[in-house]
């Protein structure tokens, strides 16, 4: 359900940003979306209403913050990404406590170890500075409608690593999803080709064939003139005078003539 945001993301660019994103990037969006929805039911499983209801407020609120840095499009997108980390430890450590009790986290803290902490260096430097960050960077530059759809390749990638890495096999309605989603971003990002021309495309082909128009136009009369010329030389090199220059189908034809 956290891959709404997609679908959150680009109707807010649409409705504050007044973006228009194309018919095909629309399309492809709904493609993988669908696909997502594939996978959901792949993994099918009783979620409690309220789990499910915070997903998608979670999954707006993503929304919000990428419909944000588009239209703020700042100049440093790394900075933008390290002050607003800022922002959610503090509602997150105000639940746990709310929900969890300060000696859990306590306990959790004197057990960790080596995994914890490589755990916690690879959130840090893999997921939040280069994958956010980078994130940042793209919808700075792109308009929200075309990278807003890459997020959906996050249960993909996430099937995959643990094909690989813990043997879980993927059933059928996975690998299916999987594959229409990609499907669906490959049609956003134009890797399917389309037989449609771009309006440069129509534009310089329109100025072509007006430009080729134009120049026959003008050539018109300079090639007739070059025929009539070539015509009028080959009859007084076989000896045919104007005077003289009656065809035989413009020779009249007498009485005497038709009956012999």
């Amino acid at each position: 359900m956290l891959q709404l945001q997609a679908i959150f993301t680009i109707l807010l660019a649409v409705a504050l940003l007044h973006e228009r994103p194309s018919p095909r990037q629309l399309l492809g969006a709904a493609v993988a979306i669908a696909g997502i929805g594939v996978i959901g039911v792949g993994r099918a499983a009783a979620v409690p209403a309220g789990a499910l209801l915070l997903a998608v407020v979670a999954a707006l609120c993503w929304g919000l913050g990428n419909t944000i840095v588009r239209a703020v499009r700042p100049p440093d997108a790394l900075a933008l990404l390290v002050w607003s980390s800022l922002v959610a430890p503090w509602p997150l450590a105000a639940a746990s406590l709310w929900r969890e009790g300060g000696h859990r986290d306590l306990h959790a803290l004197a057990a960790s170890g080596p995994a914890t902490a490589t755990a916690v260096l690879y959130v840090v430097l893999v997921s939040t500075i280069f994958g956010f960050g980078t994130w940042t960077w793209l919808m700075r530059r792109h308009p929200a409608s075309r990278v807003a759809p890459f997020t959906l390749l996050v249960p993909v990638v996430g099937i995959a690593a643990a094909w690989i890495a813990r043997g879980e096999q993927p059933n059928g309605p996975e690998l299916l999803g999987a594959a229409v989603v990609l499907a669906g971003l490959a049609l956003t990002t134009g890797v399917v080709p389309t037989f449609r021309l771009r309006a440069s495309q129509q534009h310089e082909l329109v100025a072509v064939h007006g430009g080729l128009a134009a120049a026959l136009s003008d050539q018109a009369p300079q090639v007739g003139r070059a025929v009539g010329g070539d015509a009028l030389r080959d009859r007084h090199a076989v000896g045919i005078d104007d005077g003289d220059a009656v065809t035989r189908d413009e020779a009249p034809v007498h009485a005497g003539d038709a009956d012999g």
